[in-house]
């Protein structure tokens, strides 16, 4: 830019203070400051003031693309900068995301802040000559009359270039000169084209997919899930050496964890389809994994979850990670009417302990629950009242006693009220009122000829063990499936229980028979696993190798006793049962099963009916 644009734009007076900075800096710092543009630069720092400021903003010292602190220096020194210290603006540089933008020669998309693209900045520095380009007519760096963007053009889209106009393209996208089936070929024109070459057998060579994901590569918007059914049986791309190793790696896993072959193979045939398409550059999404491993028997995915995420090559699939309690909860809230929503918010905020006092908070399986219950009645509540205010104790009792689960009903709609009041959303309790008839079912144990030989015939050594601390010891499934090797103490003959907070709440006293029964199954752990890091005491062959420790599934779990047509909790019901039968001492059930006191005598109910009559003035 001239002096006279200067003088043109305003900026004569600023411009000559600029000039004597850069000067001044030149003698403190040397001579190449004068070399390297820095006019230019303070000129865009200084179109980005404020109509009647006189001094440079820091945030738009910042957005410069190069030297923001050396800039600041000379603004400084002409006392028009920002005035702040040098290592501030270098700390806050580091911070700022690079903005993306179009590069000034070619006009490729880019999202590096650079004023060119790498192309861009090697094709000016091999040819110096600037004029106007025979096509576009701009003033940029020649070869052959042309620019780099209109020899780009003309050599991948012919002569129609010259009358059309050039699409927009990514920086570092283009035709791929290497791609299968094409050879570049030198014009009369000096220009290089892709060409058909001849499709010879033997000179066919692998070729690398084109659609191979680089860490660097943005994406403009979501993309759609991929239809890997389309490539199922197109020739696979060759590898790239890091997929090679990758593969070698999962090779080496899958011998040393002692894998099946089957297992060993569905697994390395998904890994080598996905990395031969979109390579191991970038990370892989979960929810390709699980589309590929969808197309038959022949590919699997399960194992190659922790073995990505291990390396940091996996995207995790949220949606298939969601807890699905949570998603029943979101899916219930849109049945409610959207007058009731609100107060109904507050409830679900007061269950999940974020209310105006602290509380308890209760899980989202227990919120759903709940929320199953009354939204039925809210959606039948929602044309003939306008708030919750307006119910009454006769709305509630109605619903309650035309409901089918009732016990769950009034608890939910206990539960609802209770909270509005407690937030002050109400000013009545309409549910405080509400009578009702408990259902008490008499506990009933499992006829004798279902329990006969019912550990032995449990196929696997860890089923035995499942079916020993349910049938011996009454555990729940969720507690045995929670119980870790560090609970175990074999030289005591003990089992640590945990409760729900996954601490430990009391111990168990194993038999010998039970002791005997989890030594096998050590044993056989050890030689089918040697190399399990997994810390519950049961595992299968999937969590034996996951490295985040999961316990089994609940499934896995209840396969043990759907095997002997049976269930685990009737199991634990007759085990419980059966003690009460031998003593009528609550306090007995209590400390031996780790139940409450209302549990205790229950059970203690249902093994003695005649120590315990009805209540006379009972409804």
């Amino acid at each position: 830019m001239s002096a006279r644009d200067f003088t043109t734009a305003g900026y004569s007076r600023d411009m000559e203070a600029v000039r004597a900075a850069i000067d001044a800096t030149a003698e403190a710092r040397g001579p190449w400051v004068r070399d390297i543009g820095l006019l230019s630069d303070c000129l865009h720092a200084l179109t980005a003031r404020p109509p009647g400021t006189r001094r440079v903003g820091l945030d738009a010292i910042l957005r410069l693309p190069r030297r923001p602190a050396l800039i600041a220096e000379v603004l400084d020194r002409a006392g028009l900068g920002p005035q702040a210290e040098r290592a501030e603006i270098l700390r806050l540089a580091r911070q700022v995301v690079a903005l993306a933008s179009s590069c000034t020669h070619c006009l490729a998309w880019k999202a590096d802040g650079a004023r060119l693209c790498l192309p861009c900045q090697r094709f000016k520095q091999a040819h110096h000559q600037v004029g106007a380009c025979a096509r576009c007519g701009r003033n940029l760096p020649l070869r052959q009359g042309r620019c780099r963007m209109c020899l780009y053009a003309l050599a991948h889209i012919g002569e129609r270039a010259l009358t059309s106009g050039v699409q927009l393209w990514m920086d570092g996208a283009g035709l791929r000169p290497r791609w299968r089936g094409y050879r570049l070929v030198t014009g009369q024109d000096g220009i290089q084209r892709p060409v058909a070459a001849e499709s010879t057998a033997d000179r066919r060579q692998p070729w690398v997919s084109p659609a191979i994901a680089t860490v660097w590569q943005l994406a403009l918007f979501p993309a759609p899930p991929r239809h890997w059914e389309v490539l199922h049986q197109r020739e696979l791309p060759a590898l790239s050496d890091r997929a090679e190793a990758l593969r070698r790696e999962l090779a080496q896993l899958a011998a040393r964890q002692q894998w099946r072959p089957r297992a060993a193979s569905a697994h390395q045939r998904t890994l080598t389809m996905i990395t031969a398409w979109l390579g191991v550059e970038a990370p892989i999404e979960e929810a390709d994994l699980w589309a590929i491993a969808r197309l038959g028997n022949s590919y699997n995915a399960r194992r190659l979850i922790p073995f990505l995420t291990e390396r940091g090559l996996l995207i995790p699939d949220h949606v298939r990670h969601a807890d699905p309690h949570r998603a029943g909860v979101a899916r219930l809230r849109r049945r409610i009417p959207a007058h009731l929503l609100p107060e109904v918010d507050v409830w679900i905020a007061v269950l999940r302990g974020e209310g105006r006092r602290p509380s308890r908070p209760s899980s989202w399986k227990t919120v759903n629950g709940y929320l199953g219950y009354a939204t039925p009645l809210l959606e039948s509540w929602g044309p003939a009242v306008t708030s919750l205010r307006e119910t009454t104790t006769a709305h509630v009792q109605e619903a309650v006693d035309n409901a089918s689960g009732v016990d769950g009903v009034f608890t939910a709609l206990r539960s609802l009220f209770r909270a509005l009041k407690r937030e002050r959303v109400i000013f009545h309790d309409p549910a405080r009122s509400v009578t009702f008839t408990f259902r008490f079912a008499l506990r009933r144990p499992v006829p004798s000829d279902r329990l006969v030989g019912l550990i032995d015939r449990v196929p696997t050594a860890s089923g035995k063990v499942a079916v020993a601390l349910t049938a011996i010891h009454a555990l729940r499934a969720q507690t045995i499936r929670g119980t870790l090797l560090s609970d175990l103490n074999r030289s005591k003959g003990t089992l640590g229980v945990r409760g729900t907070s996954g601490r430990q709440t009391r111990l168990v006293y194993l038999d010998d028979f039970t002791l005997s029964l989890i030594a096998t199954m050590l044993k056989e752990r050890a030689a089918r696993w040697p190399h399990s890091t997994n810390p519950h005491l049961l595992v299968t062959r999937v969590t034996a190798h996951d490295p985040a420790g999961t316990q089994m599934s609940h499934k896995a779990f209840q396969y043990f006793f759907r095997c002997l047509g049976i269930n685990a909790e009737q199991v634990r019901i007759d085990r419980i049962l059966d003690e009460a039968r031998a003593t009528a001492d609550p306090v007995h059930l209590m400390t031996v099963f780790g139940i409450t006191e209302d549990t205790a005598m229950d059970y203690l109910a249902s093994a003695h009916p005649e120590r315990f009559p009805a209540d006379p003035i009972a409804p």
